[in-house]
């Protein structure tokens, strides 16, 4: 018999430490058990350890939980730690339980992972009934923080206090633990914030993109009035994101005048594209001064477009020095766009050398193209496209490489091309040592093609410098020397192409033994093809079929694992069949699933097919269980909408008021909507609304049309 448990450090040290002067004879009898057994467990799994327990986290709900929550690869704290928290949290007085849940909503709706005191007193108020208000003491916010701070079992309390650092700006603020955080999204999905909370965030969240955010949260709930205050302070913070959705807002209520006032600030702080609409509204109407009192304003406060666009005015008002000083300033901003438009403006007169320079500066794939464009003299056109093809932009080097094959310069066509294919081969080797499965038919080729002797074949998306070197070199010094550049790229890892045109010559027996060497090596390619043909080998017996799928499965090839998954089904072997098809999910890889799924469905398995889409990896299920109900039609389909929501899937009760109300079930229809609403999805309540705006006498459905929610959830009064 094996018993395995888990202690902490300081408790073990306790139960292991020497006899001394107090300790009881029961002490040495605990000491001889454990004395030897020790295993240590690190403070932090490492990243390759992490990724194993992801692979098992998919049949693991209580890892799989760990894994989606902890920070820092602290998963032995989480799981030890998480229990305590939670019954500590259930305890919670009050005024405890009100400062927790408004860092839930800030945390779980603006990312706001720090709050402050401030916020925590002004929001925490609403989620106080009135009882339990009046009963505050003056010390009540105190009181509550030393409740949450209160460790447990080695993890933070339920909310601690994080110190500012020397030289950081502002005073300490208030975190969430990660297990609270986790609880409070899914025990609050289908809760909107009271109204204190969306005040406190207008008052003091510091960061714009923080208070953007809520904004944003506010506005998915249909509390359109909160999101206005909201994304308006956010812009007054500087944040010009949340202008261009306020200005959205006040178009869709026909408020013209407060839409341009937005617009103006907006493009005033920053926003290139409001800029641009406003002063070709103002040169429409002809308000020539509003438009150059903007662009003035706009400029002077360090906006690069209207740098731009003022420097352009100028030139074409003859004031070149003027304009000179502003196109220094245009020349010191990191906007690629505006960088090409500004080398645009100096090609045209004639500065190709500062064209040249701005281009550099811009440094993107498109600037690096028209780089290339401008390049002169052999060595410098040949140096700009291979900058141009560095920074993702094939064009120059492929058409200066045709334009040498053309010419008849074959050694430097095939110089060119062989550079190409080297940065093909470095980003395919780069990008398959970053995957979790490796997809053999993504992409314009399928894998018929590269099973095909008639076809050369490549990994897809590098066929071109590839093809075209073997085929000049071997019109140009023949199949030999057409080999030798598919030997290079073999030595590099790819081999596939070289051992099809081998087949093709039949020369089989070398390719074969190229092939067997890639297996030995456990090239990927290489396993899977020859898993292919033997599972297409009519004299391969089943069970090597089998060993060739899944060493190829364990080379991380996607088509592998999704064959190993089908022959299984076929077989009747359901439980493998699921095993595999959630080995695939958890590391990414989602096609085998749904399509088990699918078939499951299809073939009139309805539970079987749906506890399926229940066991994906937490990252898939709620993806998989939506496909599935949207698939479905009838009391299936609600069944499982209902689970669903009873589930927090904040997707199902949008879905599920759909259905009800065609289904005539009105009454019950609105509640679903009401809570879609308040869980972030506004649609399904919008959609009745506009269905029903004529009925019942106090015309609330129109009201709610124009207006949108309050924070409690009633039609908002106009705003």
């Amino acid at each position: 018999m094996l018993v395995l448990g888990t202690v902490w450090p300081e408790f073990w040290n306790v139960l292991t430490a020497p006899a001394g002067p107090g300790r009881s004879s029961g002490d040495a009898q605990t000491r001889a058990l454990l004395e030897g057994t020790g295993v240590y467990v690190p403070t932090a799994f490492e990243a390759q350890e992490l990724q194993d327990a992801r692979t098992v986290g998919g049949h693991d709900v209580r890892l799989a939980d760990a894994l989606a929550h902890t920070v820092d690869g602290r998963i032995a704290q989480y799981l030890a730690g998480a229990p305590a928290l939670l019954e500590r949290y259930r305890m919670a007085p009050p005024a405890a339980r009100a400062v927790i849940r408004a860092a839930m909503d800030a945390n779980r709706l603006g990312g706001a992972a720090l709050v402050g005191r401030d916020f925590l007193q002004a929001a925490a108020e609403g989620y106080l009934g009135d009882d339990d208000y009046d009963a505050l003491g003056e010390q009540w916010l105190e009181e509550a923080l030393a409740y949450t701070q209160q460790p447990s079992k080695g993890v933070r309390g339920l909310l601690s206090r994080v110190r500012a650092r020397q030289g950081s700006d502002g005073g300490g603020r208030w975190r969430l633990s990660d297990y609270m955080d986790h609880i409070g999204r899914v025990e609050r999905r289908y809760a909107a914030p009271p109204a204190s909370f969306w005040r406190a965030a207008r008052e003091y969240l510091p960061e714009p993109h923080l208070v953007r955010a809520v904004g944003q949260a506010a506005e998915a709930r249909w509390r359109d009035a909160e999101a206005a205050g909201l994304y308006q302070r956010a812009l007054d913070l500087g944040g010009v994101k949340a202008g261009q959705e306020l200005v959205s807002l006040w178009q869709e209520r026909q408020r013209a005048e407060e839409a341009r006032r937005v617009q103006e600030q907006t493009a005033l702080a920053g926003d290139g594209e409001f800029l641009e609409e406003l002063l070709e509204q103002m040169l429409e109407q002809e308000q020539y001064q509003q438009a150059e009192q903007l662009v003035r304003e706009a400029a002077g406060r360090g906006h690069p477009t209207a740098q731009l666009h003022l420097a352009r005015a100028l030139v074409l008002d003859g004031k070149a020095e003027e304009a000179e000083r502003w196109y220094a300033e245009v020349a010191q901003c990191s906007d690629p766009d505006i960088l090409r438009a500004y080398a645009d403006d100096l090609r045209e007169r004639g500065d190709l050398d500062g064209a040249r320079a701005a281009l550099r500066a811009a440094g993107d794939r498109r600037a690096m193209g028209e780089l290339a464009a401008l390049a002169e003299g052999t060595v410098e056109v040949e140096q700009a496209a291979r900058e141009a093809f560095a920074a993702g932009e094939a064009t120059p080097l492929k058409t200066l490489a045709e334009q040498a094959e053309a010419e008849g310069r074959a050694a430097d066509a095939a110089r060119l091309y062989g550079d190409a294919v080297e940065v093909f081969e470095r980003r395919r080797r780069q990008r398959e040592e970053g995957m979790d499965f490796i997809n053999f038919e993504a992409g314009p080729r399928s894998l018929l093609d590269y099973v095909n002797p008639a076809v050369l074949p490549m990994p897809p998306g590098e066929t071109w410098a590839l093809r075209q070197l073997v085929a000049l070199l071997d019109a140009t010094q023949g199949a030999a020397a057409g080999d030798d550049a598919l030997g290079e790229v073999a030595r590099a890892g790819n081999a596939w192409a070289l051992e099809r045109r081998l087949r093709e010559r039949n020369q089989e027996q070398e390719a074969q033994a190229l092939l067997d060497r890639e297996v030995g090596q456990g090239t990927p390619w290489a396993l899977w093809v020859q898993a292919y043909r033997a599972v297409h080998d009519e004299q391969v017996t089943d069970d090597v079929r089998r060993t060739l799928l899944e060493r190829a499965a364990q080379a991380r090839v996607g088509q592998a694992v999704k064959m190993l998954m089908e022959r299984a089904e076929q077989a009747g072997r359901a439980g493998e069949a699921d095993q595999w098809a959630l080995h695939a999910a958890a590391r990414g890889y989602t096609t085998p699933l749904w399509e088990l799924v699918r078939s499951r469905e299809e073939g009139g398995q309805w539970e079987e097919a749906e506890q399926l889409a229940w066991r994906a990896p937490a990252g898939q299920r709620s993806w998989a269980l939506r496909r599935l109900a949207r698939e479905r039609t009838g009391e299936h389909a609600t069944a499982l909408l209902r689970h669903a929501c009873d589930e927090a899937l904040a997707w199902a009760p949008g879905m599920l008021a759909e259905r009800l109300e065609a289904a005539g079930e009105f009454a019950q229809a609105e509640q679903f909507a009401r809570t879609a609403a308040d869980a972030g999805d506004r649609q399904a309540l919008e959609e009745l609304a506009v269905r029903r705006k004529d009925d019942g006498l106090d015309r609330q459905w129109l009201a709610l049309l124009a207006n949108g929610l309050t924070a409690e959830g009633t039609p908002a009064a106009p705003w």
